[in-house]
């Protein structure tokens, strides 16, 4: 498998203001371009390709499904010339798509049009798009989906052959799409393009491709719009120590990580702004890691998350799951227990993603876990799927019986989960526990386990011992309670949550 080309052209955007990266295709690329997609009118596009150029930029990046290549190509052609440029001076990018019906058939007109729309006889990068047929692709349709990928994938190796295309590359891949195309490509990718943020700095992805070779590039280095990001401490303190925007800091942090960056303005000052500025901001290691702290691995850009849910198709070796949970109702890291709007949203979006992918038979049940009863309440309000299951801790110094009547109510099934009190040790010395287990000659573990089932609540013992294992099936499904025994162990009830992760949500 090669990376390079037949081409063997030197650097050539090293001088360009922000630099540049040499790829694994032996060409340049400058680390700086103009993010195109949000640019539509002849006008627009003629001023802002203008603009650009007379700051300093020389990479453009553009897509078939952004419909302006041909606005891009007639700015291109009008401006070169009075910047005193040719073509070879300036790098273009676009991106094909997947289409199931005929993908490579498909892929080949698309490069054709873009080749006559933006009046170049080569294009310098194309990228592969999405790892599906984005508009009527099906998540759970691996094979489908798999047999897309290779045959674009393939249609522009034999066009990067033929000298159509300088570099081919990939976008919205995840470490496993890559995985799969390492089986049949002939040539690296030279690029990923991915969402990249402090919020979203994708370590593994990253890593990966640094090992293989792969220039990372960034798009929503703004985080899609979302205002959070501006008010953290640690973007609004590198921000006035360089004396500029919040904004420039978003742009410089990928930089400094050695990624590219494609900022996307139809404005002339901004276009000149998010050259100019951001090249001239130096952080230091301190902020850059102050930035990369910001991390809740939140990806802003629709349509670009299922992705997380066919790696678990793809590991866990299955083309559905039977259920999937939104595992706690706020980022459990990194998100903060006041942020109450900003914790509904994300709450939000996520359950209505689970909904979509349920309705496309990826997921069969969905559901929730360290849900309070608010949370549910809250949820109810815009679900259209009532959650199946509720996964929180159950035991008996935490019987939750409100939240256990309110699901029961509800039709939604309980699960516990830290049966034995999260290694709580008070609870081993309790003496009616110990008279139990006694009776029913088993160990005081087999009767916390056996407690839930009693009450109809489910169980997921946790063990890597096969013993262990054994016995927490066999031996808690021969125990029978009596009610005088449950009764016994509820009125052991403190309230008492033991799970660190999980104090707290009640004060949210």
């Amino acid at each position: 498998m090669t990376g390079v080309s037949s081409y063997t052209f030197a650097p050539k955007f090293q001088h360009v203001t922000g630099g540049s990266h040499v790829l694994n295709s032996g060409f340049d690329i400058p680390l700086i371009g103009l993010g195109c997609s949000r640019i539509k009118t002849a006008e627009s596009m003629e001023e802002s390709i203008r603009a650009a150029l007379e700051a300093g930029y020389r990479l453009f990046d553009t897509a078939h499904i952004y419909e302006n290549e041909k606005e891009i190509g007639d700015a291109l052609k009008n401006s070169l010339k009075t910047f005193g440029c040719d073509r070879e001076d300036i790098f273009i990018t676009t991106k094909v798509p997947i289409i199931n019906d005929d993908p490579a058939g498909h892929a080949e007109r698309c490069i054709k049009e873009s080749l006559a729309k933006l009046k170049t006889d080569y294009l310098d990068l194309v990228l592969l798009h999405y790892p599906r047929d984005r508009h009527t692709g099906k998540d759970e349709d691996y094979e489908v989906n798999k047999k897309g990928r290779q045959l674009v994938y393939q249609k522009m190796e034999e066009l990067l052959e033929k000298g159509t295309i300088r570099s081919i590359g990939v976008s919205n891949y995840e470490v496993y799409h890559l995985e799969e195309l390492f089986e049949y490509s002939k040539v690296i990718p030279a690029v990923n393009q991915v969402e990249y943020h402090p919020y979203y700095t994708r370590p593994t992805l990253k890593h990966y491709c640094e090992k293989k070779g792969i220039f990372i590039q960034a798009f929503s280095s703004l985080c899609w719009g979302n205002l959070e990001v501006l008010n953290e401490d640690a973007v609004k303190k590198a921000a006035q120590k360089h004396n500029v925007s919040p904004q420039t800091i978003l742009y410089a942090f990928p930089l400094h990580t050695n990624v590219g960056i494609i900022p996307k303005s139809a404005t002339p000052q901004r276009i000149h702004d998010n050259l100019k500025l951001t090249a001239q901001v130096h952080l230091s290691p301190e902020e850059v890691s102050a930035l990369q702290a910001l991390d809740q691995d939140r990806a802003f850009c629709p349509g670009c998350c299922p992705w997380r849910c066919l790696q678990s198709l793809k590991d866990l070796k299955t083309d559905y799951l039977d259920l999937v949970l939104v595992h706690f109702p706020k980022d459990r890291d990194h998100g903060k227990h006041e942020d109450y709007e900003g914790n509904k949203e994300a709450r939000k979006k996520t359950w209505e993603k689970l909904e979509e992918l349920h309705e496309q038979g990826t997921i069969r049940s969905i559901g929730v876990s360290n849900y309070e009863v608010y949370h549910l309440v809250e949820l109810l309000e815009y679900a259209k799927i009532l959650p199946t299951v509720n996964q929180f801790e159950y035991h008996p110094y935490y019987t939750r019986p409100t939240l256990k009547h309110f699901c029961e109510l509800k039709g939604i099934f309980v699960q516990a989960f830290s049966s034995l009190l999260w290694e709580n040790k008070d609870i081993w010395e309790e003496v009616v526990l110990k008279q139990i287990a006694e009776k029913h000659k088993v160990s005081p573990q087999t009767i916390l386990y056996a407690f839930p089932l009693y009450n109809k609540v489910g169980v997921i013992p946790k063990s890597a011992t096969p013993n262990r294992i054994h016995d927490n099936l066999k031996l808690t499904l021969q125990v029978k309670l009596s009610p005088e025994d449950v009764s016994t162990l509820e009125k052991l009830d403190k309230n008492l949550c033991c799970c660190t992760p999980c104090d707290g949500w009640r004060a949210l």
